[in-house]
C-alpha cells in the first residue's frame, strides 16, 4: 500500500494483534459494539468517528509511532483540529538521529515513501496551473490525491521542486510512511532529515528528464518556434 492508511485500517491492523473484538475495545477504552461497528465498516466514512485521544491510545497501545498515528488522523478526509497537527521539527516531532544522505535515500527506498497531505492538495487545487510547466494535469492530480489515492511513487525532486516554489518546509505539506506501521522505528527521524536535506538544496533546475511533462507533437512545434525566434534576437544582440 502506497498512500496513508485512514484511522479504521490501522484499527483493522491493530486487531490482528489481539485475540478478540472485546480485547481491542477494552485495550482502546471503547464499547465492544463501537469496535464490531469499525471492523464491519466503510473504511472511509468510519475514520472521521475516531476521536484524537483515542488515536493516541491506539498509539500508545500497539507501540505505532505517534506521528504517523496522528497524520493519518489529521488527513483523513477532511483538517481535522489542524492547530495541533504533528509539526515535524517540533515536540514530539524532532530526530533522535538524523541520518546521512546515503540512509535516508535507502530508508526511502527500501521502508517508507511520501504522500502529499491535505493541505497539499488544497493548495494544488487552487494552485495547479502554476505548476503545469513540469507537470502534466494527470501528475498534479496525483500528488494531489497522494494521501488516499496509490500512485506512482513521488519523487525527491518532485517534493523539492513543490516545497521551493510554495515556499514551504516539508512537514507543512508532506508526510513519510512507513510500509510496516508496526515495525516502524525511524519515521520522524527519516521526515526531519528529509526536511533539512530539502531546505539545504539550491533551487531546483528544471530538467525535463526528471518530471512528468509530456510535450505533446503540437507543444513541440510550438516551442521549437519560440526558440528559433528567441534565437535569432539573441543572435542580433536584441
Amino acid at each position: 500500500m502506497r498512500r496513508m492508511r485512514n484511522m479504521v485500517e490501522i484499527l483493522k491492523l491493530c486487531r490482528t494483534k489481539v485475540s478478540s473484538d472485546r480485547e481491542l475495545a477494552a485495550r482502546i477504552d471503547c464499547s465492544l459494539s463501537t469496535v464490531r461497528n469499525y471492523m464491519a465498516s466503510n473504511n472511509a466514512l468510519s475514520a472521521q468517528d475516531i476521536p484524537r485521544d483515542r488515536a493516541l491510545l491506539i498509539s500508545f497501545e500497539f507501540k505505532i509511532s505517534q506521528y504517523n498515528v496522528l497524520i493519518s488522523y489529521h488527513n483523513t478526509y477532511y483538517w481535522k483540529d489542524k492547530d495541533k497537527y504533528p509539526i515535524i521539527g517540533q515536540g514530539y516531532y524532532i530526530a533522535k538521529e538524523f541520518l546521512s544522505d546515503e540512509e535516508l535515500f535507502k530508508e526511502l527506498e527500501a521502508n517508507y515513501f511520501i504522500t502529499g497531505t491535505y493541505r497539499l492538495q488544497e493548495i494544488l487545487d487552487e494552485k495547479k496551473t502554476e505548476f503545469m510547466d513540469v507537470f502534466t494535469s494527470t501528475r498534479i492530480n496525483e500528488i494531489a490525491t497522494s494521501r488516499y489515492i496509490e500512485c506512482a511513487p513521488i519523487k525527491i525532486n518532485e517534493v523539492i521542486l513543490i516545497c521551493q516554489r510554495l515556499n514551504m518546509r516539508f512537514g507543512e505539506i508532506w508526510a513519510v510512511v512507513p510500509y510496516d506501521i508496526f515495525n516502524d522505528t525511524r519515521s520522524v527521524d527519516v521526515a526531519h532529515t528529509l526536511q533539512n536535506y530539502i531546505q539545504l538544496q539550491d533551487e531546483i533546475q528544471t530538467n525535463f528528464k526528471d518530471f512528468d511533462v509530456e510535450i505533446t507533437e503540437p507543444e513541440k512545434k510550438y516551442l521549437q518556434e519560440q526558440l528559433r525566434v528567441y534565437r535569432k534576437l539573441v543572435d542580433k544582440g536584441e
